[in-house]
């Protein structure tokens, strides 16, 4: 009789496999090893489609019942090579972390005696049979009849009471498997004699520790991280850094090399990477090296993170020059104001930038790379729970209430582009991770083009989407006085009335309608973004990619691409130099004045602003501290503000490109 039988009080299968998995199941073997599977299959891995082989049996899933049964296939293997008794086979396995069977046998094989001792076995030792009718227990110290004891390998016999009693005591912790004889040796307890001395509820919690052991020893088994599921996910192949979805008993899905949800196109070191970055000190650092200079007086470290370029050292009282780090004592309206240098931009262009310069730059991108892709993140997110928890209901909700007049295919198709939204959100959250990660070697310059072309066809394809079920669900599908967007611009007669509006049902029909159009295109675009990974190999294969510098893109966009007059609005430091807003404020401020507007608010250098365009005053909305703004007509190429770092580009600077941090003109 085999030990692992299953046992009454462990429930069975969650699925029953068919004759051709069973088959398939009797030639599998799992293995803790490397090496085991290196050939052609351990490579094939796929990012893109559910985690299914050819025959549909890649990942299988197994409960309680199932990962005894692949217990035993192992110990019986074990037994028959190395002729050991069940009970001595497992707690070998069990001491050996459930290593590849032919890497345990070459091992024992090499050194029995040193694997049998660190394992607490003594396979081969004779036992004999004591011919004393009674003997003292050595835990209680009783004297009773030999029946009432029990001796393992060592001999040493110990009463059944005190055998149940102890290990009642250690079973409820998990090195109950490396559990000893009480009489302070190193034989290892068998799992026959926990059996015999257990209730089955306690045996029961020997067995599951036994289980999750299995589990955890191998790199092919996987529980299900979802709350209150006992399943296990079994992989033919070894775990790659790639998605490879399981999809549970319990009806969830999840990845199984790193547990997390579904997180393509990211890989799953991005993930881990990504997860672990809000922790890490790389932010702090990263913020550091890009907004900190160190005092040329006293070189303490300085932060600047808003302002003009006036700086004073609040250890030495040192005022200098952000920007060159010369004394500001040598700075005026002459030199460029609060917000520009002109010894700064001749030394640039003189002798290039520091080292020091170099690493502030790269930080200061990589900062504003990982805020971007953060607040992108979060935002997905957020629409994604939205989508979850109230879409599907408004819709479910639409389509009982219309089941009397439309076929149940119809509400099939709106809940698909329900399930494409949930899908599509779920993709863009971590589009922008694999984006942070993937890009950052700057010769990836043509992909991520295209890359974000995906991404961003995606995202307001995803939000119309939504806005289209939801605006629908929302209002009761069926706008009754007037036709909606899709309907208003479709041809074809209605049923409706004698004013040629359209029937409820005829609304209804052509709200489907462009929701399904829309739907595929989404799948469309999800699918471009989620596989763009494992094709950006052939992106530059066959086509007449046109890569162009910031200059050219920035000049193509319309910055300084004409000569034509246009409304700078600019405002006077104490210098009375006038430096222009930047080109997102001055479009604002023209909006607002050409709708006569007295009154607009403004974000410039991290501060708000209330502007008078009445009286052509700006007021500090925090120290209330007041200035003079003026509007004038002027050329293209001029003088321009960067609105990524505040910088006032003018007279030999003047480009589309900023001088102080590179970014194009936008």
């Amino acid at each position: 009789k085999s030990p692992f039988l299953p046992h009454p009080f462990i429930r069975v299968f969650v699925r029953t496999m068919s004759d051709e998995e069973e088959s398939d199941d009797e030639n599998y073997r799992y293995s803790d090893d490397d090496d085991d599977e290196s050939g052609e299959e351990a490579a094939e891995v796929t990012t893109l489609k559910s985690a299914t082989t050819d025959d549909g049996n890649r990942i299988r899933i197994l409960t309680e019942d199932g990962i005894k049964s692949e217990i035993r296939k192992k110990i019986n293997e074990v037994t028959q090579l190395l002729s050991l008794s069940d009970d001595d086979a497992l707690t070998l396995c069990n001491s050996e972390r459930w290593c590849n069977t032919d890497h345990l046998v070459e091992r024992w094989f090499k050194d029995p005696e040193k694997i049998a001792e660190k394992a607490g076995i003594e396979p081969y030792k004779e036992t004999t049979s004591s011919s004393a009718v009674n003997f003292t227990c050595p835990v209680c110290a009783d004297e009773k009849p030999s029946t009432e004891g029990t001796s393992l390998s060592c001999q040493h016999v110990i009463c059944n009471e005190c055998w149940s009693d102890g290990l009642s005591a250690y079973v409820d912790q998990a090195d109950s498997l490396r559990t000893t004889c009480f009489n302070s040796c190193n034989i290892v307890v068998p799992r026959s004699l926990f059996e015999k001395s257990l209730s089955p509820e306690n045996f029961s919690k020997y067995e599951r520790w036994m289980s999750k052991k299995f589990v955890e020893c191998s790199s092919k088994l996987r529980y299900c991280p979802l709350v209150n599921c006992n399943a296990v996910a079994v992989s033919h192949f070894d775990p790659s850094d790639s998605y490879l979805e399981v999809s549970c008993t319990c009806k969830g899905t999840w990845c199984f090399g790193c547990l997390s949800e579904d997180h393509r196109p990211a890989t799953c070191s991005q993930v881990k990477a990504w997860n672990s970055k809000s922790n890490n000190t790389d932010l702090t650092a990263m913020y550091i090296k890009a907004n900190s200079k160190a005092c040329p007086q006293c070189a303490l470290m300085i932060v600047k993170d808003e302002g003009c370029a006036h700086m004073k050292c609040s250890q030495c009282g040192h005022h200098f020059c952000w920007l060159c780090l010369g004394p500001y004592s040598s700075h005026s309206e002459k030199t460029g104001g609060f917000y520009a240098c002109n010894k700064f931009e001749k030394r640039i262009q003189s002798e290039g930038r520091t080292d020091e310069e170099r690493k502030a730059m790269v930080a200061a991108r990589a900062l504003k790379n990982y805020e971007m892709a953060f607040e992108r993140h979060i935002n997905h997110q957020g629409a994604l729970d939205a989508a979850r928890k109230d879409l599907s209901k408004q819709v479910e909700a639409k389509a009982h209430r219309l089941t009397d007049q439309f076929l149940e295919q119809d509400f099939h198709q709106l809940r698909q582009a329900v399930a494409q939204v949930v899908t599509s959100r779920q993709v863009l959250q971590w589009s922008y991770v694999f984006k942070f990660y993937q890009f950052e070697d700057d010769t990836l310059e043509r992909e991520l083009q295209l890359f974000e072309t995906y991404q961003g066809k995606l995202e307001s394809m995803t939000e119309e989407l939504q806005s289209k079920l939801s605006d629908n669900a929302e209002a009761g599908g069926v706008n009754t006085t007037s036709g909606s967007s899709s309907s208003s611009s479709s041809s074809g007669g209605g049923s409706g009335s004698g004013s040629g509006k359209k029937s409820p049902v005829d609304e209804v029909n052509l709200w489907i309608q462009s929701v399904v159009h829309l739907c595929g295109a989404v799948k469309s675009f999800s699918t471009n973004v989620v596989q763009f990974a494992d094709n950006m190999d052939c992106y530059n294969v066959g086509v007449d990619w046109q890569a162009k510098d910031k200059s050219q893109e920035a000049s193509e966009n319309g910055s300084g691409s004409d000569n034509k007059e246009h409304a700078v609005w600019a405002w006077r430091d104490d210098n009375s130099v006038w430096t222009p807003f930047s080109d997102a404020n001055i479009q604002t401020l023209e909006d607002a004045h050409n709708r006569s507007e007295e009154q607009v608010i403004i974000t410039a250098a991290g501060r708000r602003y209330k502007i008078d365009l009445k009286n052509l005053r700006q007021t500090n909305m925090e120290t209330h501290g007041s200035r003079i703004i003026r509007r004038n007509m002027e050329f293209h190429g001029s003088s321009w503000t960067c609105a990524t770092c505040s910088y006032h580009n003018h007279g030999a600077s003047i480009s589309n490109i900023c001088l102080m941090c590179e970014q194009a003109r936008s």
